[in-house]
């Protein structure tokens, strides 16, 4: 252990409070060994007491900026001897807190991620500042413990959480070897659908590596025209084993094919087909197979009936939503031709009625469930009138990402259940529309939940049309 290192500096830190796993320390160590005295600025996501802000500015002597965010205010009363040591209080992630980092800095050489662990935090806060990160830079992200963690939106086996997005970046590292870079928008789609995220893929492209420990992960940047194979290099005048070695000196990789974006999926299905081919499988039944992946989401054909256990759900309370339902009465939808009710969201069944005046020539319906992302199921759409009771339930268009027998998962804010129709002998009664549906879920969740859904809903399809065909193959 030398003098100055960071381990070093802990054990003799009499200041404000830092708190750190040993861990954390020693890869710290190794990570800013040889960039020390290059390091001009540092951000750190999380301040707590201040301590490490302070321990920053010691071992990087060279810097001008330590910057620090937190959104307790408490750390904004925090004073520090160090001019250099700047605190910013608020989310960091609103465009507020972004304005005020720019101003002690445009670009950073280090930023380290140590804040509220949240996964859809973590991913929003790489989104916006790996961009502002220097070639030559390391983002590091603490306790990815958190992303196994249902409290901090993370599980093992959960697509959506912080640990799984930096596991996709290695695809994206990798991204020469695929044969063209439209795959990029496959990968990330889910992580953009479920935290509301844009990511710039230039900046992705500028991913240097990216380095896993216990809880950490190092991403390094580099430019685009440095993170490539480059040449073959073959050493040497004598190879008597394999002697056409000696041709590929100085050559480039050879690529696959530069593939389109449908190209890029329809490898993806070869790829699975072939899969499914070695299992056994006959041609036609794994062309069967690959069709269902390209079932439009909103078609019948997607939607499975089952369910069973193919998706979790999880209720969380909505904050000031409400339930709106348009009547088009041949002119289309208009807000002065809806009605809202407060949403009670706790998972129980909830009605709602509403009137319409004879002679107002009902065209078609539009419920709009709720104003952001939501699970609900839709336990009946009934109207009402002197000639008897119609149910529309099985008559409803969506935009959801999924359904499962009465249940709707959206991942839209804007979610919506239509009845294209009402039957000519009910258009110019005095009706009464009565819905009776249940809230599963809002929010991130029901974000999460759609996701899910989705992909366990092809899975469950895969799985049936192999015991089907399975069950063919019987003599």
């Amino acid at each position: 252990m030398t003098s100055n290192s960071i381990c070093k500096l802990y054990e003799t830190h009499e200041g404000k409070v830092s708190d750190k796993w040993s861990h954390y320390i020693d890869v710290y160590d190794d990570v800013f060994g040889g960039i020390r005295e290059s390091v001009g600025s540092l951000l750190e996501i999380g301040v707590q007491n201040g301590g490490s802000l302070e321990i920053w500015a010691k071992y990087f002597s060279h810097a001008t900026s330590i910057v620090g965010c937190d959104v307790n205010e408490k750390c904004g009363d925090l004073i520090f001897d160090d001019p250099r040591i700047y605190v910013v209080v608020g989310d960091i992630n609103s465009e507020d807190s972004r304005i005020a980092i720019e101003k002690r800095s445009e670009y950073f050489d280090v930023v380290i991620d140590d804040g509220s662990h949240r996964s859809s935090d973590v991913i929003k806060s790489f989104a916006r500042y790996f961009p502002m990160l220097r070639d030559g830079g390391v983002y590091i992200v603490e306790d990815l413990h958190c992303s196994y963690w249902p409290e901090f939106e993370g599980g093992l086996f959960l697509r959506s959480s912080a640990i799984s997005f930096f596991k996709i970046l290695i695809d994206i590292v990798n991204r020469n070897n695929w044969g063209g870079d439209e795959g990029m928008f496959d990968l990330l789609d889910n992580f953009s659908k479920i935290h509301g995220v844009d990511f710039r893929f230039s900046d992705l492209k500028e991913i240097r590596s990216i380095e896993f420990h216990d809880s950490m992960c190092v991403i390094r940047r580099a430019p685009e025209s440095t993170n490539i194979l480059g040449r073959r290099i073959v050493a040497g005048k004598y190879a008597p084993v394999l002697p056409e070695v000696l041709q590929v000196n100085g050559a480039n990789l050879q690529q696959i094919q530069l593939i389109s974006q449908s190209d890029f999926n329809a490898h993806r299905l070869r790829e699975e087909r072939d899969f499914f081919e070695r299992l056994g499988f006959r041609e036609d039944d794994v062309s069967k197979m690959s069709d269902a992946d390209g079932i439009d989401s909103n078609s019948d054909a997607s939607r499975s009936e089952s369910g069973g256990g193919c998706f979790r759900v999880k209720r969380m309370q909505p904050d000031g939503d409400f339930f709106q339902i348009f009547f088009n009465f041949g002119a289309g939808y208009f807000e002065d031709l809806s009605e809202t009710r407060r949403i009670k969201g706790d998972g129980e069944m909830e009605i709602f009625e509403f009137f319409i005046a004879p002679g107002k020539n009902l065209k078609s319906l539009r419920l709009d469930p709720s104003n952001e992302s939501v699970v609900v199921q839709v336990e009946a759409i009934t109207i009402a009138s002197e000639v008897g009771d119609t149910e529309f339930s099985g008559k409803i268009l969506n935009n959801a990402d999924f359904r499962a027998g009465a249940t709707y998962f959206f991942s839209t804010s804007d979610p919506q259940l239509t009845i294209p129709t009402i039957p000519s002998e009910l258009s110019d009664r005095g009706v009464s529309v009565r819905v009776a549906m249940r809230y599963l879920n809002f929010g991130w969740e029901a974000r999460v939940a759609a996701v899910d859904a989705t992909f366990n809903g092809y899975v469950e399809q895969l799985s049936r049309l192999r015991q089907e065909v399975a069950g063919r193959q019987r003599p």
